[in-house]
């Protein structure tokens, strides 16, 4: 019996709409196996993204580069926190909660990285362990949004979104079928799950005013800025 995971990818389009980019089932979750997706994405037309959000895989930041060089990249604020709160006592997570949501709304990257600065050595005091302290700097920059404009993009990865919710109600129907007789049966069942979810989303409101995000560099801007990071 083989075992799969569904792994899916969400776009928020120019007009702020999101949608169901694919879905893909993959034995296991690294680099090169999303190089391979987000090649395939390339090949469908998709040539201009403006920030990707993932979690932390190992060297998914260069992957995601190598493909789409002028990409911005951002560490997903939820796994980030969840992370985090999973190492502290329970009693505990209620107070580094309220230091994290101080640092993520904090209205510039720096004022962030201060209050970050002030809340760490209580995090090591509720044990929060010494390796997760020692990097706890450039996990944090990599998770926190590009201020100003960009920042709105960000909530593509509250834990309340519709990524979050569509991915957990493929895990209900998925585990109620239990075993599928092939691939096709399993795909078949995304298949109608992401057609149902993206139906919703294109007659419901707009996801994004994507007016906040006008300060966005042009692709003109950003092969310079890649030029001269090259350089």
């Amino acid at each position: 019996m083989e075992r799969e995971a569904v792994y899916v990818a969400l776009v928020i389009t120019p007009l702020g709409e999101r949608q169901i980019l694919g879905f893909w089932l993959l034995p296991t979750e690294s680099a090169p196996l999303w190089q391979g997706v987000l090649q395939e994405l390339w090949e469908r037309s998709l040539r201009r993204v403006l920030l990707f959000i993932t979690d932390g895989l190992p060297r998914i930041e260069e992957t995601i580069r190598w493909v789409y060089p002028l990409a911005e990249w951002q560490r997903c604020v939820v796994h980030y926190v969840r992370n985090l709160l999973g190492m502290v006592s329970y009693a505990s997570r209620k107070e580094l909660g309220a230091d994290l949501r101080a640092i993520f709304s904090a209205p510039a990257k720096e004022q962030a990285l201060q209050r970050s600065l002030r809340a760490w050595p209580r995090s090591g005091a509720r044990g929060v362990t010494r390796r997760w302290l020692s990097t706890w700097r450039s996990i944090l920059r990599s998770a926190l949004p590009a201020w100003p404009s960009r920042r709105a993009i960000a909530g593509a990865s509250a834990p309340q979104g519709g990524l979050e919710r569509f991915n957990q109600e493929i895990k209900r129907r998925t585990r109620v079928v239990r075993i599928f007789p092939n691939r096709g049966a399993c795909l078949r069942l995304v298949t109608a799950l992401a057609v149902e979810q993206s139906e919703e989303w294109v007659t419901g409101r707009r996801y994004l005013d994507m007016e906040q995000l006008k300060e966005w560099p042009s692709e003109e801007q950003a092969r310079e800025e890649v030029v001269l990071t090259q350089q």
